[in-house]
């Protein structure tokens, strides 16, 4: 700098430093902060691969643990004819264990039946021949006609690979035994509609070990979204009289137009023919009925009920009678169960 007079050099002071901080202060407004930056980028690239890693297990791992649970069924698609893998059955006979003399003489399937307390389901009967002596277990195990297993999540009705089934323990006489054992229903975890299911039976001894098989029996296994469990019933006395008590336990899945709905009783003979009723307790063609009300708490989803009571003066139905349970929509009058028998004594 010059001075304006003379025209000499002047030499300034050279500027103060500034402080540390606010040097640094500048210095980060002037440059990026590369560790932020790399953070980011690292973040993303983790973010990215949880992604990948998300999605490929939404689409094939959760479809593994799917299969585990559920049956290897595909609505509309046939059932391949695949005969399930059987022992060699000499003479028509069951394969007879080496520590028991014991073989299946016959199996056969009993469907929509009542068990003693109340519940609804399948039976399978088995007639054994096997020595007098320890007791016996008759098992039946459910599989798919291309060797599948049925799958339930209830463990009082699966074998330890998970397959559905039950069993029953007897005494042998030493001659032929009569052995049934009882599936409630909805136990199998199926798909809505029909299935092609294969039972196999077996005798074990005591200790759960393999004495005899017999052939698979087939069945066709129903599924349906709404249905009933289970029904009870019993006559009681009062003062007014006696009264029969139906106690009916039922599931339902979207099955009401409305909120209302009803449980209902047709009451046969035991021949089979309609008794006669007169009002309150007839239906439109003069039938022995009795129904009750409910209302759903939410009818357009699923929903479980419990013993919803019908009753009916106890003189009307006479003893060997048999009442057809149903559940139907009040404001339809459609059934949106089927039928139970139900025997009266």
């Amino acid at each position: 700098m010059y001075c304006a007079k003379c025209g000499a050099a002047i030499a300034l002071p050279a500027p103060a430093p500034k402080s540390g901080r606010a040097f640094a202060a500048t210095a980060a407004v002037r440059r990026p902060n590369r560790r932020f930056g790399r953070r980011l980028l690292a973040g993303l690239v983790l973010l990215g691969v949880a992604g990948a890693i998300y999605w490929g297990y939404r689409e094939h791992g959760f479809e593994r643990i799917a299969a585990t649970l559920r049956p290897a069924y595909s609505p509309g698609s046939p059932y391949p004819d695949t005969p399930l893998p059987q022992y060699s059955l000499p003479d028509s006979r069951s394969q007879i264990g080496v520590d028991a003399g014991a073989a299946f003489d016959r199996v056969w399937v009993e469907g929509d039946t009542i068990d003693a307390d109340g519940y609804t389901g399948l039976r399978f009967h088995a007639l054994i021949h096997a020595a007098a002596g320890s007791p016996l277990i008759f098992s039946a195990h459910f599989h798919y006609s291309d060797g599948s297993l049925v799958r339930t999540n209830d463990e009082r009705y699966r074998d330890p690979d998970y397959c559905t089934a039950t069993s029953a323990s007897f005494s042998p006489s030493g001659g032929g035994d009569e052995v049934t054992a009882f599936l409630p229903r909805g136990e199998m975890l199926l798909e809505p509609g029909e299935h092609a299911v294969q039972v196999l039976p077996a005798l074990l001894d005591s200790q759960g070990r393999g004495i005899a098989t017999a052939p698979a029996v087939g069945i066709t296994a129903r599924r349906d979204a709404s249905y009933i469990t289970r029904v009870r019933c019993g006559r009681v006395m009062g003062s007014a009289g006696g009264t029969l008590s139906l106690k009916v336990s039922f599931v339902l899945d979207r099955a009401l137009k409305g909120p209302m709905g009803e449980v209902v009783a047709l009451f046969r003979d035991s021949h089979g023919v309609d008794l006669v009723g007169h009002a309150p307790y007839a239906n439109s063609t003069n039938g022995l009925m009795a129904y009750t009300d409910f209302r759903s708490r939410s009818p357009w989803g699923n929903e479980k009920f419990n013993d919803v009571v019908v009753t009916i003066p106890d003189g009307l139905v006479p003893d060997g009678a048999t009442a057809l349970v149903f559940v139907e929509d009040a404001s339809t009058r459609r059934a949106v169960t089927e039928a139970v028998r139900c025997g009266v004594r």
